[in-house]
Order: C-alpha cells, then structure tokens, then sequence
C-alpha cells in the first residue's frame, strides 16, 4: 500500500467515523426538538387555565384590598379621633394640675397667715391678756417706725 492509500483509507475511516457521530448527533436532537415539542404543546394547553386562575387570583386581591380599604378608614378616623380626645385630656390634665397647684399655694399662704395669727395672738395674750384693738396696733407700727435704726 502506497501512502496515498494509506492517506485515503484513513480519511474515508474518520469520514466514517464522523458521519457515524453526526447521525447519532441529529437522532438526539430530533429527539430533544420532539420532546420539546410535546412540552410547548401542554404548555398551550393548559396555558388558559392558568392565565384565567390568575386573573381571578388578581380579581380577588384587588376585592381584598378594596375591602381593607374600606375597613381601615373608619378604623384611622377612630384612631385620629382618639388622638384628638388624648390631646384633650392632657390639655385638661394640665389645666387642673395648674389649678390645684395654685390653690394648694393660696391654702398654704392662708395657713401660714392663720398660723402666724394665731401665734400673735398667743403672744399678746401672755403679754398682757388683752388684744389691742386695731388703732392701738397702728400706733404701736408707727412708733416702730419712727424708733427704726438706720442700717450701716
């Protein structure tokens, strides 16, 4: 055998051997496309059913949310009305702490005089016995007054 033969059967061998991989290539693809194929097919079949459950499915969502809507707005007027009513009672809260802490001011003053009064009166009482009355008492400031010792 020549090297020309030799050249020639080799290549008719891989020829062989390549058309041989081919066919076995495009037997698989056409089985890959048919099965492909029968995919898509189910796919358009039940495609319809699955585009109609989910319109319903949209449908129901925007039913839901339309219904929430409708049941959290009176809810968010509640809350804002209570909100107003808290506001109202710390207004009056702080209206009545305002008050009561000036009576309580007014009460202890007015008990601070009684007391001081009282006191006053006890002292004239051991003095002498008698209370002056109220003309003799302006005399007595006055004489205060006037024997005053200028400070330093």
């Amino acid at each position: 055998m020549t090297l020309v033969e030799l050249a020639l059967l080799i290549a008719a061998v891989s020829f062989a051997v390549l058309t041989g991989y081919l066919v076995s290539l495009l037997i698989q693809t056409r089985r890959t496309v048919a099965e492909a194929g029968d995919m898509l097919a189910k796919l358009n079949a039940e495609l319809p059913s699955l585009v109609a459950e989910l319109r319903s499915l949209s449908h129901s969502g925007n039913q839901l949310l339309a219904t929430v809507h409708l049941v959290v707005e009176p809810v968010s007027e509640l809350l804002h009305a209570a909100g107003e009513v808290g506001h109202t009672v710390q207004d009056v809260h702080r209206g009545i702490r305002h008050s009561g802490e000036r009576l309580l001011a007014h009460a202890a003053g007015f008990g601070t005089g009684i007391k001081a009064a009282v006191q006053m009166l006890r002292e004239r009482w051991r003095q002498g016995g008698t209370i002056p009355p109220p003309a003799d008492r302006r005399a007595d400031d006055q004489r205060r007054e006037s024997v005053r010792v200028p400070s330093l």
